[in-house]
Formats: C-alpha cells, structure tokens, sequence
C-alpha cells in the first residue's frame, strides 16, 4: 500500500484485450465487475483504442477524480497522467490507462483530440477560455462554460469568486462576484444565462454544449 492506501498497480502488458478483462486482471489490476467494460458512447472522450477494454475499480476512479479536480485548485492547470501515477503508486502506463478511463466514465471532461491531455474537467477548463475566474483576487482558473463558472463557487469554500468574460451576444463584459453559493454583486445586474442547444443533445458533443 502507499502513502494514499492505494494498492501499487503492476505494470500493464503493452497492448489490452479488448475482448474482455484478463489483461487488467494479469497485471493486478481490479475491476468492478469480471467483465467491466468502458460504455462505447462515453469511450470516445478517451480515444478509440480504449473502447471495450475492462474499467478499474471505481475506487481508484474516485480518487483520481479527486486528484484532478485538486490539482486543479491548486495550481489552476490539470495533472499530466504520470503525475496520477507517482501519486497513486502506478506504473506511467497504468496511469495513462486511469486516465483514459476517468475520462469515460459519464463525467463532463474530455482529452484535447488526438492526445493524453486533458483539455476540460467541469467545472474547469485546462485550455483558456473567455470564462475567466479569480479567487480572492488571484486571477488563473478558466471554467468550463457559463454554467460550470458558478459552480466556481462550491469548489472555494469561504473564498470570494469573482467571474469575468464578455456576453456572446453584444460583447459588453460580465462580472459575477460569489461566496458559498450567494450571488454577491452581478454586473450587469440583467445578465442571464442560456444554451442555444437543448439539454438532450449536450451528452452528444459536450465541448460544442
């Protein structure tokens, strides 16, 4: 067991059975059912060599769920799935394979395309976006979106979340100040949120949602 109480993983074989389970279960990995498998609409979000392979324990899952979103609050950029490896007691390949399956497993976060990076992670967003957050006064969060940005406020416990990004429609800038879930100060006070897109179809494609 390491420091977190996280059983140290075996190295993965080079390639996965796609077929079913015994690879992860070779190298000691375990499964939250004999046969496990990513869900085909969400393992696009991890890359096609991902699809059908046996899923880790959602355990281990939680807890990477946590170190992101940590790692986040920290130091405003997401973790390199080496860094979930050493944190976790993991070969660099078993973390690469946390990763991918974090990222299919149902939650609004997604890799950058073609890459092992993660490129958003509700309500944060790794790649810049016009939804710039600070938390008493210090300006390096980006949100996810409009929505996920007053989420912000969950996420600092006590702190003062200040919210700024242009409206998408006249382009006059917004400013949204929050503390625990209270709306502090909105500027303009006429501001309102919208999604073009209806909320069925956001699952189909969150980063266009």
């Amino acid at each position: 067991m390491n420091g977190d109480g996280v059983e140290a993983l075996a190295t993965l074989p080079a390639k996965n059975d796609c077929d079913g389970g015994a690879v992860w279960q070779d190298a000691g990995i375990p499964l939250t059912t004999p046969d496990a498998r990513v869900p085909r609409k969400d393992a696009r979000r991890a890359g096609p060599a991902y699809q059908g392979h046996a899923m880790a324990d959602r355990d281990l899952l939680d807890r990477a769920f946590h170190r992101v979103l940590l790692t986040f609050i920290e130091r405003g950029s997401a973790p390199h799935y080496t860094e979930l490896a050493r944190d976790f007691g993991l070969a660099p390949e078993a973390g690469r394979t946390l990763l991918h399956d974090l990222m299919a497993a149902g939650i609004p976060a997604w890799l950058h395309p073609s890459t092992e990076l993660i490129a958003s992670f509700a309500p944060f967003n790794n790649l810049p976006t016009h939804y710039c957050v600070s938390v008493d006064g210090e300006r390096k969060w980006y949100a996810q979106c409009g929505f996920e940005a007053a989420a912000m406020c969950w996420i600092f416990p006590g702190k003062t979340v200040v919210v700024e990004a242009p409206c998408l429609d006249c382009g006059e800038p917004l400013r949204l100040t929050m503390r625990d879930g209270e709306v502090l100060a909105a500027e303009p006070e006429t501001m309102v949120g919208y999604v073009s897109l209806p909320p069925k179809e956001w699952a189909q494609d969150l980063a266009f949602a």
